[in-house]
């Protein structure tokens, strides 16, 4: 760690007395994470930073509690990490000095592994929330992304609770979820936009009749308990299951009710099957609506990235909208991209 003393003599530049439009000029090439040390200075510096700060469109605050408590900030593919929560019991011999976060006085100090200031807590939730609330005020941005673990759910209900909406929650493959409470609560309870549930699962039943909320994209990596009842009932632009067992069957079954105006606004869904003949299958069950592409296509989103088309076979239902039905060579499994999603020609 950095002593808090050091020998050599330090020459201070008075960042702070710059004229307005200079140090706007110099806050414009500081990386978020250069921003930060000098918001922590005072209430002053603070109000500075956020109001000079020049805001990407294309940045994006991250609550990760995987691995330990920290903030990041991510602008177009780069992560910056801004600060970290500690224990108080975990504080160096050696930290820089006190400062003060939301109302706290706390230690502070530089991780190098984790590269990023660290502060330290007594009580490591409270901490983490007053963290969040700086980082987030400093920035004049939301939450954009919560990280949990099956232990660090209050994340996300935290940041549902103080923001209108949450684009992201996702919990990683790691993770085991013993008890079917604890599944369905991240299920019902979550409200992001965009759910990732990677966790792995015991047991889970949840009743058929259940009601999803609407959402851009659900992703099940463990997908067991999902049944066609279920995948009829989520209403999503995109749904994403693996390691399901549905049944040519059930494929049957889901077409059948998209066609008569069900899931109308899913554009994406990939699912865990047994092997199909695409070709063969559409010929047998839906011959009246069964039609061909002519060229390859594209699919493109966040959640997604970029998704090819090749030619294939596809379902025509009576507004026009087609379903392209393929066998996606990489995920084992087949993929339904709807033409009204298509992002491509």
């Amino acid at each position: 760690m950095i002593p808090k003393k050091v020998s050599r003599m330090i020459s201070v530049f008075p960042l702070f007395r710059l004229p307005q439009v200079v140090l706007f000029e110099v806050f414009r090439f500081l990386e978020p994470n250069d921003l930060i040390p000098i918001a922590l200075c005072s209430q002053r510096a603070f109000n500075l930073v956020r109001i000079n700060w020049r805001k990407s469109t294309k940045s994006a605050i991250w609550m990760d509690s995987q691995l330990y408590f920290g903030s990041h900030m991510k602008v177009n593919d780069i992560f910056y990490n801004l600060l970290t929560v500690a224990r108080i019991e975990d504080v160096p011999e050696y930290y820089w000095e006190f400062v003060q976060i939301k109302g706290s006085k706390i230690p502070i100090g530089y991780n190098w592994e984790r590269n990023s200031f660290q502060t330290y807590w007594n009580d490591v939730c409270y901490g983490f929330k007053s963290v969040m609330e700086f980082v987030t005020e400093l920035f004049s941005s939301d939450i954009h992304t919560v990280m949990f673990e099956k232990n660090s759910f209050w994340c996300v209900e935290w940041a549902q609770s103080r923001q209108k909406s949450l684009m992201n929650a996702h919990i990683y493959q790691d993770q085991w979820i013993r008890e079917n409470s604890e599944y369905c609560k991240i299920v019902n309870s979550c409200t992001a936009e965009n759910l990732m549930i990677h966790a792995y699962q015991i047991g889970v039943k949840i009743p058929t009749e259940t009601v999803f909320r609407t959402r851009n994209h659900l992703s099940i990596y463990f997908g067991r308990w999902v049944q066609i009842q279920h995948l009829m009932n989520m209403d999503c632009v995109e749904i994403k299951v693996k390691q399901s067992y549905f049944k040519k069957s059930d494929i049957t079954c889901f077409l059948k009710n998209w066609l008569n105006g069900g899931n109308s606004r899913l554009k994406y869904l990939s699912i865990s099957t047994e092997y199909i003949d695409i070709d063969l299958f559409c010929q047998e069950e839906f011959p009246e609506n069964m039609v061909r592409s002519d060229r390859e296509m594209e699919y493109e989103s966040e959640r997604i990235g970029k998704c090819k088309v090749p030619i294939c076979s596809g379902l025509k239902r009576k507004d026009g909208i087609i379903a392209f039905i393929f066998w996606d060579p990489q995920e084992h499994q087949p993929t339904v991209i709807m033409s009204n999603g298509i992002t491509t020609l």
